[in-house]
């Protein structure tokens, strides 16, 4: 009867070994879940935020153009110049943007692989633990 006892123990401290192993497993999962789901909201922000600013980028274009087309018809060379350096300037803020999306979402990516792999370590070594308590 002890032998049963004890067996029945080391049954029961083995299955909830298991049972936390899996919580452990489930809570990395919802985190690298949180964390993508975290990511790709702030990536869809930023492309709002960046569609809504080209939009009016253009709308003001659009303005820029009208007057532009006035001030050519006074002084086409001058207008030709302040033309090329205003677009050679939103070349160059567009990229410096494009350049800081694509910093921001590697930034991102990086947490979630180090949150992920600091999880899985902090896991292995509980499981470790209640192996080497076995």
């Amino acid at each position: 009867e002890a032998a049963e006892k004890a067996a029945l123990a080391a049954e029961r401290a083995r299955l909830q070994v298991l049972a936390e192993e899996e919580a452990r497993q489930k809570a990395v999962e919802e985190e690298e879940a949180r964390l993508r789901a975290e990511v790709e909201e702030q990536r869809r922000k930023l492309i709002e935020d960046e569609e809504a600013r080209l939009k009016h980028v253009m709308e003001a274009q659009a303005e820029e153009r009208h007057a532009m087309e006035s001030a050519q018809r006074r002084q086409a060379q001058d207008q030709a110049a302040i033309l090329a350096a205003h677009e050679r300037q939103q070349i160059f803020a567009e990229d410096s943007r494009q350049r800081a999306l694509e910093e921001e979402e590697a930034r991102l990516k990086a947490a979630v692989e180090a949150k992920t792999q600091q999880m899985n370590e902090e896991e292995a070594a509980r499981a470790k633990a209640a192996w080497d308590a076995e």
